[in-house]
């Protein structure tokens, strides 16, 4: 056989998977980067492998996890294995794979099942690494909260959120559409004897105890102004006005050591 012959026959096995492996590999493609890149945010892994069962997660419930480094890795092993035949492919995957996919950290979240995720469909969440008392204001100070790395709803009334880091603490609101004013109705709106105020500090903002509402009138339907603007001793209407801004609804969960 000549040597066109030999070249000719060697070009038409190129494709095939026992190829010559001195043979240049083809570059990585940037999609299948950005595949393995979610496959670590635990995307395009089917809801039955994170829970198993329904009763881990009830309704009305909130379960907060940490994954596993170690499941992650082999999460990745097992994607990188499809095709791997050979010796040659196992070196070839662990040439590829430092430089193409990232490696997995501490990342941890939470699952939420609950009719508040059908109900705020604006719903906002932040997690801090460390323990925020219930006490602090709105925006707790020094604190920074941590990377969101996937917010997904999963279901009607699944939410999924998941972290880079450790979570400690949850903050779960609604969207603050606008900066408005109101009053706290209690347990029960339809009882105007019940409604209180919590002023804000007029220097500082910080945000005081709530007191009873002043009506001005016996048919409790007019608040008193003028009460008011004398609990923080306010000068002017903007300065009132700073008195009486009013956050959203929020809840804060703490996980347990």
């Amino acid at each position: 056989m000549d040597q066109r012959s030999i070249a000719r026959q060697a070009g038409d096995v190129t494709h095939l998977p026992f190829a010559p492996y001195y043979l240049a590999s083809p570059e990585f493609p940037e999609q299948v980067t950005e595949w393995f890149i979610e496959l670590l945010t635990l995307k395009h892994v089917p809801f039955q492998y994170l829970v198993p069962r329904e009763e881990m997660l009830p309704s009305n419930s909130l379960r907060f996890f940490q994954v596993d480094v170690n499941w992650l890795n082999c999460l990745l092993d097992g994607a990188f294995s499809i095709g791997r035949v050979t010796s040659a492919d196992i070196k070839q995957d662990a040439a590829a794979r430092p430089a193409n996919v990232p490696t997995p950290g501490t990342c941890s979240g939470f699952l939420l099942r609950s009719p508040v995720v059908t109900g705020w469909p604006n719903l906002e969440v932040e997690a801090y690494s460390q323990i925020v008392p219930v006490g602090d204001d709105y925006l707790p100070t020094g604190i920074s909260p941590l990377q969101c790395m996937r917010f997904d709803r999963l279901g009607e009334d699944v939410l999924l959120c998941l972290f880079d880091g450790e979570i400690k603490t949850v903050d779960i609101h609604e969207h603050a559409e606008t900066i408005h004013f109101g009053v706290n109705a209690g347990d029960d709106p339809s009882n105007p004897g019940g409604y209180t105020k919590a002023l804000r500090n007029v220097e500082s903002g910080v945000l005081g105890d709530a007191k009873p509402v002043v009506w001005k009138t016996e048919a409790k339907r007019t608040i008193s102004i003028g009460d008011l603007i004398a609990r923080e001793n306010a000068q002017n209407s903007a300065e009132f006005g700073k008195t009486m801004i009013q956050g959203v609804e929020k809840v804060r969960f703490i996980k347990s050591s």
